[in-house]
C-alpha cells in the first residue's frame, strides 16, 4: 500500500501517466488504435493536465513523502519548494494511506492555470506553498510518450519471443537476444525522445548558419 501511495502520487506530480498504451494488437493493449493515434491521443491528454514539477521518495522509517528534487524553472520552483521538503497536505487533504483516494481526486483535477495548495513541512516547520500549475513542457511531454511507446515495444518483443518454438533459442545465443530486447529498444528510445529534440535544434542551428552566409554574401553562400 505504501508503495502504491508513492508511486501514485509521483505520477501525479511529475508523469501524470494516462490508461493509454500504443499498439496495433487491440487484444494486447489499453489503447485499441494504431501506435501513432495513441501517441496523439496521449499528446492531447498530456496537454490538458497540470505540471508541477517535483520528484518525490518515500522514506520507510519516517513513513513521509520526501521531495527528491525540484525541476529547474518549474512551478514548484517558482513557488520556493525546496529538496528535503516533506509533503504533508494538498487542497486540505492530509498525505496519508487513508487518503490515497481523496489525494488521486485531487491530481485528477489538475489543470493548467489552476492554483494547488501543498503544506509542506521544512527544518521541523510547516509551510504553506501555493503553486499556479502550468502546461507540461514539449520536450518533457515527448520524452514521457516515447516511455510509454517503447514500454509498450518491449512489451510486444517479450511477447513476441515467448510464443516462440524451442528451435529458435537453440538457433540464436541468448546475449543476442537480450541486447534486441533491452539495448535496442532503448536506442529506439532516445531517438524517439531526446533524438528528435536534438533533430529539431539541429536542423534550426543548419537554417540560422545559412542565413547568416547569404547575409554575409550572397554569392559565397551560394
Amino acid at each position: 500500500m505504501k508503495k502504491l501511495l508513492t508511486t501514485t502520487l509521483t505520477l501525479a506530480l511529475i508523469i501524470p501517466v494516462m490508461p493509454l498504451w500504443a499498439s496495433d494488437e487491440k487484444k494486447d493493449s489499453q489503447c485499441p488504435e494504431t501506435a501513432a493515434a495513441c501517441a496523439e491521443a496521449m499528446k492531447e491528454q498530456f496537454s490538458k493536465r497540470g505540471w508541477v514539477g517535483i520528484n518525490m521518495d518515500y522514506d520507510k522509517e519516517t513513513h513521509a513523502t520526501v521531495i527528491s528534487n525540484v525541476v529547474a524553472h518549474s512551478p514548484a520552483e517558482k513557488a520556493g519548494f525546496e529538496k528535503g521538503d516533506i509533503l504533508r497536505g494538498l487542497n486540505g487533504v492530509d498525505y496519508t494511506e487513508e487518503n490515497e483516494k481523496l489525494l488521486k481526486e485531487q491530481y485528477a483535477s489538475f489543470s493548467p492555470g489552476r492554483t494547488a495548495s501543498f503544506k509542506v513541512e521544512r527544518a521541523g516547520k510547516m509551510l504553506d506553498l501555493e503553486v499556479e500549475l502550468e502546461s507540461i513542457p514539449k520536450s518533457i511531454m515527448a520524452q514521457w510518450i516515447g516511455q510509454h511507446v517503447m514500454l509498450d515495444l518491449r512489451g510486444q518483443v517479450f511477447s513476441r519471443l515467448q510464443r516462440l518454438d524451442l528451435a529458435f533459442f537453440d538457433r540464436n545465443p541468448v546475449g543476442r537476444l537480450m541486447t534486441r530486447v533491452t539495448s535496442d529498444v532503448e536506442v529506439l528510445n532516445e531517438m524517439f525522445t531526446s533524438g528528435v529534440v536534438t533533430i529539431f535544434g539541429d536542423i534550426f542551428t543548419i537554417g540560422a548558419l545559412v542565413t547568416a552566409m547569404l547575409l554575409l554574401d550572397w554569392r559565397l553562400g551560394l
